[in-house]
């Protein structure tokens, strides 16, 4: 669910500018009501960074995988979850911030509910 963006794409340098992407708060507000799966994709051309909200129903998981390529920011919005990676199991909650380094090149899973 996008936020309006009331700016230009550039500056007379053809430099972007800050823009509202998502009201996080809307889509928790959703709660069970939301699908599954991605509830926003960034797709802005020209990116070089990737990103997703991403509802975990109660019992869902992410399939164990390795991101290559990228490093990934994971924050927790509402609710708890469990990582599994190479060193155990780390428990999430609401307002934490994981950062998943993709030079660890480790399996890691994502389980909702600990």
């Amino acid at each position: 669910m996008a936020v309006e963006d009331s700016g230009s794409s550039g500056t007379a340098a053809h430099s972007p500018l800050p823009r509202l992407l998502a009201d996080t708060a809307q889509l928790v507000s959703l709660g069970g009501d939301a699908p599954a799966g991605a509830l926003w994709k960034l797709a802005e051309p020209g990116r070089q960074l990737d990103a997703n909200v991403v509802r975990l129903p109660a019992g869902g998981r992410v399939d164990p995988h390795t991101e290559p390529d990228l490093d990934v920011l994971l924050l927790v919005l509402d609710g708890e979850a469990r990582l599994d990676s190479a060193d155990g199991g780390h428990p999430l909650r609401a307002g934490v911030l994981t950062w998943l380094c993709q030079l660890s090149l480790t399996q890691r899973h994502l389980c909702n509910g600990v």
